[in-house]
């Protein structure tokens, strides 16, 4: 039904009161994907009634409904009395209502992505597991049909662009293939057109595109038109469907989580949709002058390597014409199959002094500038802020994922060590507040490692003393007991001495043990320090369960002994774990689950796979709570959470809210286990590259 006015509102309400709801749910179509820039223009909803079997629809034409915002604040007060209410990525259609005035703030909802990922199995998509988009997963699971009002929409989005995209070629008097080639390198700008004349033309095209596509860059592609162009009464059709979708997959998907045990981890992650909300709505302040003057420096740079690629290799060739520089290779006597960057960076090892080396490390170099010139500066160009969501359970081990997460720590440089880009440089602090403080939980999922060596019965000697003083006693000469809290507690304030030599106990370097156990060196050999970061690099991918295949990719400039030996020093460095690793195998031959330690069941996983899933899934449950915990203890203060990277929280911090930041550390720190938790504290008042260790107090 569509909503025109007030008495289809009526008939809503009567309907409704009238066959009440099991489940209702709610969508929006927007102007783009901006959380924060984009506005609803559809606003669509339903519910599903069980005793007549009926699931009710209607549509809400923003453009074209007077009175649109008060249909929906309506049907949120209805919404407020059903069971449950759903959506499909439920926490960007919060931003959407959000954005015109109409938020939502009832805590009956829930995300369908939610239902979908605890009915089936644990399980990556690339290895067989579910889609969680909802199309796709309605399409295998529920309807056949279910693509085929996407396929329509995407048929006519296809053909917007393409339309579009012949008239820019018209305009500019060049072929289709000029087109591509000159608009898919991200790098050219207005001097990089071949005259002024063509510039003005493209300028011309740019300025007659409508304006919810005017900040496209060139060809259009079909992912560029946004529903807003598309026509709109097959639009509403297509947004109807969706209610429809949405609550069939609830109805599929209940009773199966019901009958599997996983009801826990979906009412945690209920909870945390909305503390996670509050903090994509802040954003990331960023230095404009900086990015600009990065992306001058940087694009010139690229096309001084391009340059240098073509003198190289002795002909035209870029980064990404893969069978060309294939073809060089072979003809240079590498007889590789593939030009993938792990190839690549085998060269040196597989072929020593090969003729190619300097060609291969250009492109090895230009793939990496030129993804970093398009995700991140053509990104955060001409731009005061940055929004991104935060994927709950995009992750089969539940961990949170989003594109921040891959912001990287370090600078782009030049081959001469020249800063082009840092990332983290580009984020400052906002003008309206002091400080960005930082609380980073250490090492938690090794931490974690070591409390299940504890939990199977074998815990591991060198693990365990990373974090505690374990088989040590204190100057009374009592025993540390990890399951005495009073002993947690004074792990770090005072002195402990080792059971079998009673010297003072000094945490175990953990990366230090298994870079020793692989080289057999200890820290007075001079190459210990600069062969440490091998010894890190292992213990994170053993943590995920990586075999020796695994660490021969990772580090391809070592023959098959150093290999083994770097392999096996892991394992000697800490025997424990595979006590561990062993539960793990025989926990998935005797039943079809596993449960980490916070009660979230994992079903159908290997045991592989299980090493790590229960060791990140359980540090990953453990930072969702504490940022609920957070979130509300942060309510009455001018302080709020911006943003959670990998094991850190953020927050945008007042400098007479400063005190609160210890408070915060207690909250990050407790979590009453075996192992002592340490949340480190860091603060920044200019940027994100810039943050120094402080104290808590």
């Amino acid at each position: 039904m569509i909503i025109k006015n007030h008495s289809d509102m009526e008939l809503i309400n009567h309907l409704y009161h009238e066959h009440p709801p099991l489940v209702a749910g709610f969508d929006t179509e927007t102007t783009g994907l901006s959380i924060l820039e984009d506005k609803p223009f559809l606003f669509q909803f339903g519910w599903y009634n069980k005793d007549i079997d009926t699931i009710y629809v209607g549509v809400i034409d923003l453009d074209n409904t007077p009175q649109a915002t008060n249909y929906i604040k309506h049907w949120h007060t209805l919404a407020e009395q059903a069971p449950l209410y759903l959506a499909h990525n439920i926490k960007y259609d919060l931003h959407m209502i959000a954005n015109i005035g109409c938020p939502y703030t009832a805590n009956n909802i829930s995300d369908t992505m939610f239902y979908i990922r605890f009915a089936h199995d644990n399980v990556t998509e690339k290895k067989g597991g579910v889609p969680l988009k909802l199309k796709q997963y309605c399409t295998k699971y529920v309807d056949a049909t279910a693509k085929h009002h996407d396929e329509l929409i995407q048929r006519e989005r296809t053909m917007i662009a393409s339309a579009w995209n012949r008239k820019l070629k018209d305009t500019l008097g060049w072929t289709m293939k000029k087109v591509d080639e000159f608009f898919k390198d991200k790098t050219n700008i207005a001097e990089d057109f071949p005259n002024i004349q063509s510039y003005l033309k493209y300028t011309e095209w740019k300025n007659s595109l409508p304006k919810d596509i005017k900040h496209v860059h060139g060809k259009l592609s079909s992912k560029e038109i946004p529903y807003t162009l598309v026509n709109r009464d097959l639009l509403i059709d297509y947004a109807a469907m969706d209610i429809v979708w949405v609550i069939r997959v609830f109805l599929l998907t209940e009773p199966v989580i019901k009958a599997r045990g996983t009801e826990e981890g979906l009412r945690r992650e209920n909870e945390y949709i909305y503390p996670l909300w509050s903090m994509e709505r802040q954003g990331y302040t960023l230095d404009r002058d900086y990015v600009t003057e990065s992306f001058i420096k940087m694009r010139k740079y690229i096309r001084q390597r391009r340059q240098d690629l073509v003198q190289a290799a002795g002909m035209e060739l870029t980064a990404n014409q893969n069978a060309v520089l294939l073809k060089l290779l072979n003809d240079a006597d590498i007889p590789v199959t593939s030009t993938g960057a792990e190839v690549l960076n085998r060269l040196h090892k597989d072929y020593p002094n090969n003729s190619m080396q300097e060609v291969v490390d250009i492109v090895l170099e230009l793939r990496t500038l030129e993804k970093w010139f398009s995700t991140y500066l053509m990104r955060f160009l001409n731009k005061d802020k940055i929004y991104t969501q935060i994927n709950q359970v995009g992750a089969v081990s539940l961990r949170m994922s989003s594109d921040f997460q891959q912001f990287p720590k370090d600078a782009i440089k030049t081959i001469s060590g020249e800063e082009l880009f840092n990332p983290r440089r580009a984020i400052r602090v906002p003008d309206n507040v002091d400080a960005i403080t930082y609380l980073d939980y250490s090492q938690i999922e090794l931490r974690v490692q070591a409390l299940y060596t504890i939990l199977v019965g074998h815990p591991d000697l060198h693990l365990c003393r990373a974090y505690m003083p374990y088989k040590c006693y204190d100057s009374k000469g009592a025993q540390f007991n990890y399951e005495d809290p009073d002993c947690i507690a004074r792990a770090y304030t005072e002195p402990w001495y080792l059971e079998e030599d009673g010297s003072e106990w000094v945490a175990t370097d953990v990366h230090g043990a298994t870079t020793k156990a692989a080289f057999g060196i200890d820290e007075s050999d001079p190459e210990y320090h600069s062969l440490r970061y091998i010894g890190k690099r292992v213990n994170f991918a053993k943590n995920y369960g990586a075999q020796r295949g695994k660490i021969s990719e990772m580090f391809p400039e070592y023959d098959d002994a150093t290999i083994d030996a770097i392999d096996g020093g892991y394992y000697k460095a800490f025997p424990g774990i595979k006590y561990y690793q062993e539960y793990c195998y025989s926990l998935v031959r005797f039943q079809p689950y596993a449960t980490n330690l916070f009660g979230i069941r994992y079903w159908n996983v290997s045991g592989h796979n299980l090493i790590n899933m229960l060791i990140q899934g359980s540090s990953a449950t453990l930072l969702k709570e504490k940022i609920v915990e957070m979130y509300n203890f942060l309510k009455p203060y001018k302080t709020k959470m911006l943003m959670p990277i990998h094991d850190e929280v953020q927050f945008l911090t007042y400098d007479d809210e400063l005190h609160l930041l210890p408070e915060l550390q207690k909250i990050m720190q407790s979590w009453d286990v075996y192992v002592p938790i340490v949340a480190d504290a860091e603060i920044t008042r200019t940027y994100w590259s810039e943050k120094e260790k402080i104290e808590c107090k």
